[in-house]
């Protein structure tokens, strides 16, 4: 039945967007953690430490989602991958740009040699305020995020609606051409309309 259909592709779709939230939510994590591991290796490197080793405390005493990530570097290492290699692929499969800068910068930093401790304790500072600034704007562009959910979701939970109060109106829409034709137009305005609420409320820090 159409109903059928209409119900089984917004569960793919549901599906497929609790998949990306899931992996925006552990990336956001992950660079919540970030702060505070650079913050550790700062000091581990000012106490003495190798940077190796501060990298190893790090995997160590940091819980998952960072902790995993950074003990799967360390298994990479054990096997004869040189750290800086290994950061970088774990950089890859993050998909984090705050990861992925945090890793050339410390890299860069310890090629170019000088006081590194120092130098991962100014990232960690710059880290935290541009954490501050995100926290800040994404709570002055959450009413525009939620006007977003609710314009798009409203057409179809009102379809839905009328589909159980009065299945009569709507079954034109699923028995032509036409039915299908408006359908189709309503979901890419709604995708459209999603897009541009998306591209406003999102500000790059």
């Amino acid at each position: 039945p159409p109903v059928s259909r209409l119900v089984a592709a917004a569960r793919a779709a549901a599906a497929d967007r609790f998949g990306v939230w899931r992996t925006r939510r552990s990336r956001e994590r992950l660079e919540v953690q970030l702060v505070d591991g650079v913050d550790t290796l700062a000091g581990a490197v000012r106490s003495g430490a190798s940077l190796a080793q501060a990298w190893e405390l790090v995997a160590r005493e940091t819980a998952a989602p960072l902790g995993d990530v950074l003990r799967q570097v360390q298994g990479e290492t054990g096997l004869g991958i040189s750290q800086g290699e290994a950061l970088r692929r774990a950089a890859g499969r993050v998909g984090s740009p705050d990861f992925a800068f945090a890793v050339a910068a410390i890299t860069l930093a310890q090629e170019t040699g000088g006081r590194l401790g120092e130098t991962l304790a100014r990232l960690a500072e710059g880290m935290r305020r541009r954490a501050k600034v995100q926290g800040r704007v994404k709570a002055l562009t959450a009413q525009g995020r939620l006007s977003g959910w609710v314009m798009g979701a409203m057409p179809f939970a009102l379809l839905g609606l009328l589909s159980v109060v009065s299945p009569e109106m709507v079954a034109p829409l699923f028995q032509s051409a036409l039915g299908w034709l408006l359908l189709a137009g309503v979901t890419g305005m709604v995708a459209v309309g999603g897009l541009v609420i998306r591209r406003i409320v999102t500000v790059d820090v």
